[in-house]
């Protein structure tokens, strides 16, 4: 499972009921295990939902590349083994995160030899980036404002601050934290190079309400186990190792004799949100 989906999974898994009326104005009913019992098939999610006073089943996937040529029939694969697993209608929704490149027709069809379709499947595309900021504002909802920097207009410091206080408002203080360390990722995949510094600085700012989520609390506890020098250096290489493999000796070897604390974490935070391997280079030559 990638980063991508991790962080997508947690944000579908403490807010469902928004998401199926924000994606099917459905009411959400229950969540349904994401595993169909076939080797390498795990939706992202599939919640039963009423809509139109009729139980369905609301599928949603979240991709951060666009793969043209494999999602329409991974879409109809988890649509068609779903329905046949519970006997419901399911609906299948899939959420871009990022503009690359065109994305694919939203169907999948099955022919026959002398071309005859015996069987068409559709779904629902939702491209981020072309939903007006304003719109997805207005509509509410605590994923609306973590995905407020994916927006057509949400790529500017300026919302991503409002997006912090407006989480900072309207989420409880015990979801606060990782609510906002899932606006920090989404922000530093929109965000242009120019403004990522603000954005490692802006979230190294939040480092009291951040300090509770689970990251930070694994930080913690290898800190106490390890030494806090420690612990941060094997959280660093472990965010490396995952997101930039071949940077790993690079890491290792600029903060091998580094004891400052301050200074491997604001590193840790730079390299989680870097936008590509030559920028969490820059950074880690940076601290020399």
């Amino acid at each position: 499972m990638g980063i991508w989906d991790q962080i997508f999974k947690q944000l579908i898994f403490k807010f469902p009921g928004d998401f199926t009326r924000w994606l099917a104005d459905a009411e959400f009913l229950e969540e349904l295990n994401p595993k169909l019992g076939i080797p390498e098939m795990e939706a992202d999610a599939l919640m039963r939902a009423l809509r139109n006073e009729m139980e369905e089943i609301i599928h949603i996937e979240c991709q951060r590349r666009v793969e043209r040529t494999k999602m329409p029939r991974r879409m109809w694969k988890y649509n068609t083994i779903t329905n046949i697993k519970h006997d419901l209608p399911v609906i299948s929704f899939l959420i871009y995160l990022k503009q690359e490149e065109r994305i694919a027709e939203p169907f999948y069809e099955i022919k026959s030899s002398d071309g005859e379709v015996i069987h068409r499947f559709h779904y629902h595309p939702i491209e981020l980036y072309n939903i007006p900021t304003e719109e997805l504002r207005a509509f509410g909802g605590i994923p609306g404002l973590a995905f407020l920097p994916l927006t057509r207009d949400g790529g500017h410091p300026e919302v991503v601050e409002e997006a912090i206080q407006e989480v900072q408002e309207q989420v409880t203080p015990d979801e606060q934290g990782n609510v906002l360390n899932i606006l920090f990722w989404f922000a530093s995949l929109a965000l242009g190079k120019k403004d990522q510094d603000w954005l490692t600085r802006r979230f190294y700012m939040l480092d009291d309400i951040l300090g509770e989520t689970p990251l930070a609390q694994h930080l913690k506890q290898q800190g106490l186990e390890q030494g806090r020098e420690q612990g941060f250096k094997e959280s660093l290489y472990t965010v490396v190792s995952t997101r930039f493999p071949e940077l790993l000796p690079l890491a290792q070897k600029q903060t091998e004799h580094m004891a400052d604390t301050t200074t491997l974490n604001l590193l840790l935070v730079q390299i989680t949100i870097a936008q590509t391997e030559e920028d969490a280079r820059q950074y880690l030559l940076s601290i020399e």
